[in-house]
């Protein structure tokens, strides 16, 4: 579970949306041709958990309180979002 308990917390949660809604925008035109699941995963981790990825990120942004790492697993372009607290 996450709590917003401060207002860092509340800034990162927002600025979690907005990369969120970047990511939906440049999906949105695949809506009518693929199911969701067909195009990208996101994981928005807990504070001090990390996970494994089977490749190395395409790129990182580092971002305020938190950073973003996508990976790419298909020559298709699926995708994993992993969104960790810093």
């Amino acid at each position: 579970m996450n709590t917003i308990e401060t207002w860092v917390a509340l800034d990162r949660a927002i600025a979690i949306a907005s990369v969120l809604a970047e990511h939906r925008a440049r999906l949105e035109e695949y809506r009518d041709t693929y199911d969701f699941e067909d195009l990208a995963r996101f994981v928005i981790l807990e504070p001090g958990k990390t996970i494994e990825t089977l490749v190395p990120p395409e790129y990182v942004t580092e971002h305020i309180g938190f950073t973003e790492a996508v990976h790419i697993y298909s020559d298709d372009g699926f995708g994993l979002v992993v969104i960790s607290h810093t």
